[in-house]
């Protein structure tokens, strides 16, 4: 049985809004004010990202799926909210 490396995803927003992934910076999509993509919204106390869920198949290539890797320095974790 395989370990998992990271815990899984809350979607607490910390990953994409910090850093938006190549996806979002090569089509602009974080080229706002407030630099957060514009696919990723907030709905149901998590953040989803529209662009996976049109494009599940993209879910690897972006890293989604694969946990949180940003657990030791998110405090976002403890406290979803809507972040702008």
């Amino acid at each position: 049985m395989e370990e998992e490396k990271f815990p899984p995803c809350l979607g607490c927003g910390f990953c994409c809004i910090s850093m938006p992934c190549f996806r979002s910076a090569a089509m602009g999509w974080a080229a706002n004010k407030k630099q957060v993509c514009e696919r990723l919204f907030f709905h149901e106390g998590r953040y989803w990202c529209q662009e996976i869920i049109d494009n599940p198949d993209k879910m690897v290539t972006v890293g989604v799926g694969a946990g949180c890797p940003s657990v030791l320095c998110n405090d976002w974790r403890k406290d979803i909210k809507r972040r702008d």
